[in-house]
């Protein structure tokens, strides 16, 4: 199976085999409930392991990819970060990405435009 970017699914490599992750509002609220709203540490394997195996979950639910499964198959870090980071904030901000600021309006306000 082939990602789908339009819906933000990005593609992972475990063990030599491609595998598609996404975050629908299901996976969204058991990452909440995991980790809260804003404590998701990516660079922490073991968060990074739960986070990926929710991911997962949409397309891959019987396939036994559990967290401890994928910390055995330790795949490379900083493409398995890139690939849950990106799927991650498809699911919060779309297909332009997160708001960065960039200047502030007349009266001091920050304006907020999509990131490129």
């Amino acid at each position: 199976m082939a990602a789908n970017p339009i819906k933000g699914e990005r593609e992972v490599q475990l063990d030599g085999k491609t595998y598609v992750i996404v975050f629908d509002w299901n996976a969204l609220a058991m990452l909440s409930d995991e980790f809260g709203l804003n404590n998701m540490n990516l660079r922490d394997t073991r968060s990074l392991a739960k986070a990926l195996a929710v991911g997962l979950l949409k397309h891959h639910k019987d396939e036994g990819l559990t967290p401890e499964r994928i910390q055995d198959l330790s795949p490379p870090l900083v493409p398995t970060i890139a690939a849950v980071t990106e799927a991650y904030e498809f699911a919060y901000f779309g297909k332009d990405g997160p708001p960065i600021e960039v200047e502030a309006d007349a009266q001091g306000n920050p304006q907020m435009v999509q990131a490129k």
